[in-house]
């Protein structure tokens, strides 16, 4: 196994190790941007309806799998050293700035006495932010109290 492994060429695990850190990048932001789009604006985020950020992320992902023809099309005219050049000399700024944005959604803990009544709609309810270690199961109400 680590006779065939040697065999492939240095370049081979740059770009994989480059599209392995690109991907966790990608992720990285495509996991929580929902979250800041849905979140309110008192808690930093934009304050979009569900359907809001349906229609930017499905436009955001068409554009995404458009992308690829264009730069594709500059890579072969320009070359692909260039081209990687250009596409992280964009991509470095842009994932730092995102790294030292503030605005990501956060609960306060002064919103409501009671984590559960901030958190009514999931199953789980957390300790108040920051600082939560543990989660504790929210207690249901039984039925013969309805």
């Amino acid at each position: 196994m680590l006779a065939t492994l040697r065999k492939f060429p240095a370049t081979f695990y740059v770009a994989n190790t480059m599209e392995i850190f690109e991907r966790m990048a990608w992720y990285g932001f495509w996991i929580p941007f929902p979250l800041y789009l849905t979140a309110a604006r008192s808690e930093g985020g934009v304050g979009l309806g569900d359907v809001e950020r349906g229609v930017i992320q499905g436009v955001g992902t068409f554009i995404l799998y458009l992308l690829p023809v264009v730069t594709g099309a500059f890579g072969d005219k320009f070359g692909f050293k260039r081209t990687f050049l250009l596409a992280y000399l964009v991509m470095i700024p842009g994932y730092f700035l995102l790294g030292r944005s503030r605005a990501t959604p956060r609960s306060s803990s002064s919103s409501s006495s009671s984590p559960s009544a901030r958190h009514s709609s999931s199953r789980w309810s957390p300790e108040p932010w920051p600082g939560s270690r543990t989660r504790r199961p929210r207690r249901w109400a039984s039925a013969s109290s309805t």
